[in-house]
């Protein structure tokens, strides 16, 4: 069956995955202070672990736009959130903890807020994620999480593939959750 399908240009990918912490990742953005800063709301509904709901005001650099299975169509995808994407994606871990509390001390304290939590999570692959990096580490990101361009599919079992290519949404390139599967080329 290999021999006939040929080689795939295409490599399938999870997307983000925060083990359970979506409550502390997903934001809702609310309006831009004059300052630059960020005002946000952590989106609590429907997440799997009950964290406090807040609004606060983060640096916007580190704010992207997420895109749930949910938010794919055939043929289109329209981000309906943020994530809050603090992970280098070339080591694969968050960012060095000192340089976010020099650069980013709004979302430092932000993560901070939300340590116990962060530290609680039961996924294996998170936890080992933290035994080498910061307690706010997620998985699933890499150098493809921002390739220019990614077709995109919903994750759920379906009998037909609902499928569409995002590019960047503005300026920055969309992120994904692991119910929206992608591929890059």
């Amino acid at each position: 069956m290999r021999k006939v399908l040929g080689a795939s240009e295409y490599r399938a990918y999870e997307g983000a995955n925060s083990g359970g912490a979506n409550g502390v990742y997903w934001l809702e953005i609310l309006p831009k202070r004059p300052d630059g800063l960020v005002v946000v709301r952590n989106v609590t509904e429907g997440a799997k672990r009950k964290v406090e709901s807040i609004t606060t005001e983060l640096e916007p650099d580190l704010l992207y736009p997420l895109l749930r299975g949910r938010d794919v169509r055939r043929w289109y995808a329209q981000p309906s959130l943020h994530i809050l994407m603090v992970q280098d994606p070339k080591t694969r871990r968050g960012i060095d903890e000192q340089v976010l509390q020099q650069r980013y001390p709004k979302t430092w304290a932000y993560l901070k807020r939300f340590e116990a939590v962060l530290r609680e999570r039961k996924s294996q692959m998170i936890r080992r994620l933290m035994e080498s990096g910061p307690f706010y580490s997620i998985f699933g990101i890499g150098d493809y999480t921002f390739a220019p361009w990614k077709v995109v599919w919903r994750g759920e079992v379906a009998t037909s593939l609902v499928a569409a290519v995002i590019g960047k949404n503005g300026e920055k390139n969309c992120s994904s959750r692991p119910d929206c599967l992608f591929g890059c080329v």
